[in-house]
């Protein structure tokens, strides 16, 4: 098994959250946006974003070949079922949060950084800014 399968066995029993690239490509066709809009925080609270993450990252363990495959099937009929699933575990106020196994997939994939508490994120410069050794 990978070690960026994040184990989440809540949506079923030996199950995981692992993102690859193919997935990743799936959710945004599916969002119609770009993979950095998954790194902000109101990704988390949405049914439509959960479901396409749900669906395309949630893997269990192939017994005949020990890999991880797909739970659901990746057409639409399949993109239904993983959000009847979401949205059944979202109304049993469950734990895990999904919001919090979905941060760590999508961690787990390398395209994001965890931010350290107390950090402060650097301004960059936009194309009105003078450059920084300039007198203004």
């Amino acid at each position: 098994m990978s070690d960026t399968a994040i184990p989440f066995s809540a949506l079923g029993k030996g199950t995981y959250l692992m993102l690859g690239y193919g997935d990743l490509i799936a959710i945004e066709n599916t969002l119609g946006c770009s993979y950095e809009y998954l790194n902000r925080p109101g990704i988390f609270g949405s049914l439509t974003s959960s479901t396409a993450i749900v669906w395309r990252g949630l893997k269990q363990e192939d017994q005949k070949t020990g890999k991880l495959v797909h739970v659901f099937s990746l057409d639409p009929k399949g993109h239904e079922e993983a959000g009847e699933l979401v949205f059944r575990y979202l109304q049993g106020g469950n734990t895990p949060p999904l919001s919090e196994a979905i941060a760590e997939a999508l961690l787990a994939t390398g395209l994001w950084k965890r931010k350290a508490h107390g950090a402060v994120e650097e301004k960059t410069e936009t194309p009105d800014s003078p450059p920084k050794n300039s007198v203004t």
